[in-house]
């Protein structure tokens, strides 16, 4: 079983040659892209993700936020930023027929959908490029109070108060539920300081607790 890492929530003030380093060593870069990002912290605009994407390539993964977002994705308007990316993930509540036309439209990249109210008849999409993330916590950094595997053979990633404060005590528990399928864990809100920006400090911390925990489970 491998066990990845995916830290999201890169922004504008975020330094390219932080976030290479921290692919390099083994993480997945995940990206918010939202249709009014506004220079919020956490949703740089379209040109930064477009030079990260270049700059990344497989190493990054999209996450798509809100219906004019989806829309877009679905109209083949984000292909410029979708193009190099191996994983798409669409963030909010969606329908079965819904990701199943974005399963065909990227037939090559797996795209990623949250598990959770709302979201249960997605176990049901027939693709295999479908995967799931287990998130009741909206990156709103609430740690479950047992992490639950839903019962499906596809890929399954599991998010949701994590961080490097925790992570050390979480990732066995994850692995335990994990029952032998290949799997991630992603964090977003714990890597951002009090301004809410992100954090590379707190991003490199993280990604040493998983490099340690990963050493001692080849």
């Amino acid at each position: 079983m491998q066990l990845g890492i995916t830290l999201t929530g890169a922004d504008e003030r975020t330094m390219f040659y932080e976030l290479n380093r921290l692919a390099d060593i083994g993480a997945e870069i995940g990206v918010l892209y939202s249709a009014t990002p506004q220079g919020r912290p956490r949703y740089p605009d379209y040109h930064f993700i477009y030079r990260l994407a270049n700059c990344l390539g497989e190493r990054m993964a999209l996450h798509v936020c809100g219906r004019t977002a989806r829309n877009a994705l679905l109209e083949g308007r984000l292909w410029a930023i979708t193009r190099d990316v191996p994983r798409i993930q669409v963030n909010g509540v969606l329908a079965v027929e819904e990701v199943t036309k974005l399963c065909d439209l990227f037939p090559k990249k797996t795209i990623i959908t949250q598990h959770k109210v709302g979201n249960e008849s997605l176990i049901a999409v027939d693709r295999p490029n479908h995967a799931v993330l287990v998130d009741e916590s909206g990156g709103e950094g609430r740690v479950p109070d047992v992490w639950r595997r839903p019962d499906l053979t596809k890929r399954c990633g599991f998010a949701g108060g994590l961080g490097p404060h925790n992570l050390a005590d979480h990732l066995p528990r994850i692995s335990a539920v994990a029952n032998g399928f290949d799997t991630w864990v992603d964090m977003e809100s714990s890597l951002a300081h009090r301004a809410d920006w992100f954090d590379a400090g707190r991003a490199y911390q993280a990604i040493g607790v998983w490099m340690s925990w990963s050493n001692g489970h080849p």
